[in-house]
């Protein structure tokens, strides 16, 4: 079991960002949002088999309303965070980048995409998509043009 003591600190922590612990029932809310922390290739991504995660939120920038989740897992043995967004990510007209985004976003919130799809499970990825991604300004607002991203192809080891 994670203990919010044993883990790393979140980029921007110690600089107005604070962490907040997240609720079992918050988690029924959970929207996507977060890019620290990100997986790639060659991760090993293991879960507590729980129902109850740890997972936190941190703004995404200093003094906006916009929340950022990590959810605890062990990355190639050692603890870490990865951005709930990871399991729920969309391209720039809403579509999941691949399956496994698919089938989570068809789960109604993120308590049942862990439940379902990582508690006790472990997650990794040898390969890549690329994706086109909506750009934001710094205040937070969605442009018009796009950039081309890559993430990892998601799958159970």
């Amino acid at each position: 079991m994670f203990t919010i003591n044993d883990m790393p600190l979140l980029p921007g922590q110690n600089n107005g960002r604070e962490i907040q612990t997240v609720t079992a029932e918050q988690l029924k809310e959970i929207g996507v949002s977060g890019s620290a922390f990100a997986m790639h290739v060659g991760d090993k991504l293991e879960f507590d088999s729980t129902d109850a995660p740890l997972v936190v939120s941190q703004p995404v920038r200093a003094n906006s309303p916009s929340l950022a989740y990590y959810v605890a897992c062990k990355r190639n043995g050692n603890n870490s965070w990865i951005p709930v967004s990871t399991f729920t990510r969309r391209d720039a007209k809403g579509q999941p980048i691949g399956e496994f985004q698919k089938q989570a976003l068809n789960e109604p919130s993120f308590a049942e995409v862990y439940a379902k799809m990582l508690s006790g499970k472990t997650i990794t990825a040898d390969t890549t998509v690329q994706y086109e991604a909506s750009r934001f300004d710094a205040a937070g607002n969605r442009l018009a043009e796009t950039v081309t991203r890559t993430a990892p192809v998601l799958k159970y080891a």
